[in-house]
């Protein structure tokens, strides 16, 4: 027990950023754009993943804790670096509450994309929800406790549950970002298509306090990785069906769970949406 605490005490002492986000959202970007910062450990999907306990957590939150405390951290503790910022979209799937649970509070990055953009792309994945390997592997799903609920979903579409799964991600986002601004993190909410603004880049940097001294060497390695498409789709699977039909279904089927979700998202995205 004694060797954990003073493993929990080590990570206490560094900065973490941790991005809570549905994926297919730029988070190979982002994590890039992390590593071009001065102590900054940047890491996006790598090992110890969330991947090998997320579907456990969802039932067995101490799992959550086991995987933290016996993989991740001593991870984390071991970078020489004071920062460690993570893009994994996993981390928002059942692992923030067990730390906040051991009084350690992570910065947070909200990365947000159009709901609809990022249905299509898991579609075209055929990374779905609760349906596919892929999507059982990676993805919340409407059984999971504490997700969105979506009554009678096992008779809705492909597209209809990746358009659940993103809004389930922004609710999410809200909540996470609002139970941590609360405990006195920064929190910072964005797309990847505003990153590539050098003023929302700074901005970022700005709120978490990273070392951007180096202004214009910065921003010169900011442009050249914002020219650089990551993680590409790959199409395995068309949509066909009408999208606004479909996502009207879907917003029928939780309205009375988030009566305002759909004004604030058209709040956030405008014309986008």
């Amino acid at each position: 027990m004694g060797t954990q605490q003073a493993l929990i005490e080590q990570i206490r002492k560094k900065q973490l950023i941790f991005t809570v986000t549905a994926g297919r959202t730029g988070t190979a970007y982002l994590h890039k754009l992390f590593g071009l910062f001065p102590g900054v450990d940047s890491v996006h999907e790598d090992e110890p993943s969330y991947v090998h306990v997320m579907r456990r957590v969802q039932t067995q939150p101490a799992e959550a804790v086991a995987f933290l405390t016996r993989f991740k951290f001593p991870v984390i503790a071991a970078s020489k670096a004071h920062v460690y910022a993570e893009t994994s979209h996993l981390f928002c799937k059942g692992f923030l509450e067990p730390m906040i649970g051991l009084d350690i509070y992570p910065d947070l990055l909200l990365l947000r994309r159009n709901p609809r953009s990022i249905a299509r792309s898991l579609l075209e994945r055929n990374t779905i929800p609760g349906r596919t390997s892929t999507g059982t592997d990676y993805l919340l799903c409407p059984d999971d406790p504490n997700t969105l609920p979506l009554p009678h979903w096992t008779g809705l579409s492909d597209y209809q549950l990746c358009f659940w799964y993103a809004l389930e991600i922004e609710c999410r986002q809200q909540r996470y970002g609002d139970y941590l601004r609360q405990l006195g993190s920064n929190v910072f909410d964005c797309t990847a298509n505003e990153l590539h603004s050098p003023d929302c880049f700074l901005a970022m940097a700005e709120t978490f306090s990273l070392d951007a001294k180096e202004r214009e060497v910065l921003l010169r390695r900011h442009g050249e990785v914002s020219k650089t498409d990551f993680n590409m789709t790959p199409v395995k699977q068309q949509l066909n069906e009408n999208p606004e039909a479909s996502e009207q279904q879907v917003w029928e089927a939780i309205a009375y769970y988030e009566p305002l979700l759909r004004r604030r998202l058209m709040d956030r995205y405008g014309d986008a949406w």
